[in-house]
């Protein structure tokens, strides 16, 4: 049982990621390539109302190399770069297009630290 419905997504995500993994062999032998793609803090309204629920979004920026939420048009450039020919050679790997803010998260010893700073 969940928790917490903040645990939903991270879930799912981890779910594609693996899904991705697991399928590449079958997708290869098709002539496909499977890739998932992982979002950072993006700047949607669905993002401003998370920023808003509480404090999680803002404690994510402040650890964001970048420091600041994506666009979307950023999201977009990379998924328009996955389906042309110049990325036919990738498949089976997670793309992570979140400014740093993974890179973040684990300098400051992994989501429980960053949620227990002040």
């Amino acid at each position: 049982m969940l928790r917490s419905p903040r645990t939903a997504y991270p879930l799912s995500k981890r779910a594609v990621q693996l899904y991705a993994k697991a399928m590449s062999p079958s997708f290869g032998q098709a002539g496909a390539r499977i890739v998932s793609l992982s979002p950072g803090i993006i700047d949607t309204d669905m993002g401003r109302l998370e920023q808003k629920a509480g404090p999680e979004m803002d404690k994510m920026i402040s650890v964001t190399p970048l420091a600041r939420f994506g666009r979307a048009d950023q999201i977009a450039s990379v998924v328009a770069f996955l389906v042309s020919p110049a990325a036919s050679y990738i498949s089976r790997t997670d793309i992570l297009v979140d400014g740093g803010t993974v890179a973040g998260i684990e300098a400051v010893g992994g989501p429980l630290k960053l949620m227990s700073r002040k």
